[in-house]
């Protein structure tokens, strides 16, 4: 198993950090896709499009 730690720096003093654990044979690739979901799942709520 690999273990990457996903961090988020919020500002001083306030950092969120996850461990994920992967499958030895995960790639790069399926690691930042993880990581761009991880990322979203957080901000995703602040941002959103609507039409005039």
């Amino acid at each position: 198993m690999r273990k990457i730690v996903f961090n988020w720096y919020r500002g001083p003093g306030n950092t969120e950090r996850e461990a994920v654990e992967f499958e030895d044979n995960i790639t790069e690739e399926e690691i930042e896709e993880a990581f761009d979901d991880w990322v979203w799942d957080r901000i995703g709520k602040d941002f959103w499009r609507e039409e005039e």
